[in-house]
């Protein structure tokens, strides 16, 4: 089991989706923690977080980030520092014939307050070989390894403007949890949809037509920080409050 033999922590929720699908946004929005999203960045290693919560800490926290599972060799860091521990361990480890690595960066956070759940971000699937020419294999591949573990719920990212029925993580999320008990699907950038003249994105959410993708325990619906928006300094609930003022409209 790769869970037992990373000591990954149940439960486990693996984030996967096409490359810039919003899987990191999706993520960051779950755990509090800054990932690296900037304009021509991707995740290019799995990042295996841990959260735990120790209510006898500060109200700030702490993190640790290793490549090892066991952190022996990591010291503590501010939690806002996170970003660019990643940032620097990709550009060190993920480069040439190993762009897209398999091997995972270990975080774990430990605060007094928050969910208490091991999150795994992987590289998105893509077919662009510009930097690796068997990129396509080696992100399906690498998706698949954690997808087909029992113990993983599985939440697949797609953006709200683009065809679920070919949407490659779903098809795999079908193959390997065929009754669907442990997929939930999220869509993800949806003002962008909201801008467009008849938008079907509501009938996609609600699967409400026969052709529309269904996922047993269905989708759920978010907007993510833009770019300029993240330059601006949007804080998470200001997100929130933008995103409830959408849906309330829509």
């Amino acid at each position: 089991c790769i869970c037992q033999s990373m000591e990954i922590p149940i439960p486990g929720v693996v984030v996967v989706g096409e490359q810039s699908a919003g899987k990191s946004s999706v993520l960051e929005n779950i755990s509090g923690i800054k990932f690296p999203r900037a304009q021509n960045t991707c995740t290019r290693m799995p990042c295996v977080v841990q959260l735990i919560t120790d209510h006898r800490e500060g109200e700030d926290g702490y993190a640790l980030v290793s490549m090892n599972p066991d952190f022996a060799d990591a010291q503590r860091c501010k939690v806002d520092e996170v970003q660019t521990k990643i940032t620097d361990l990709t550009e060190k480890l993920a480069r040439g014939n190993s762009y897209i690595s398999k091997t995972p960066i270990n975080i774990r956070v430990v605060r007094n307050a928050g969910p208490q759940l091991s999150l795994i971000d992987l590289p998105g699937v893509t077919h662009n070989a510009d930097k690796m020419s068997n990129i396509h294999d080696v992100t399906i591949s690498l998706v698949e390894d954690y997808m087909k573990q029992d113990e993983m719920v599985i939440l697949c990212v797609v953006p709200a403007m683009s065809d679920f029925g070919n949407a490659e993580v779903i098809k795999l999320a079908r193959k390997h949890d065929p009754d669907g008990v442990r997929t939930l699907g999220v869509i993800t950038k949806c003002d962008d949809a909201a801008n467009v003249e008849a938008s079907d994105i509501l009938e996609k959410a609600m699967m409400s037509r026969p052709t529309d993708v269904r996922l047993s325990l269905g989708f759920h619906c978010v907007i993510n920080h833009s770019q300029i928006a993240l330059d601006k300094g949007q804080s998470r609930e200001e997100l929130r409050a933008k995103e409830n003022e959408l849906f309330e409209e829509h």
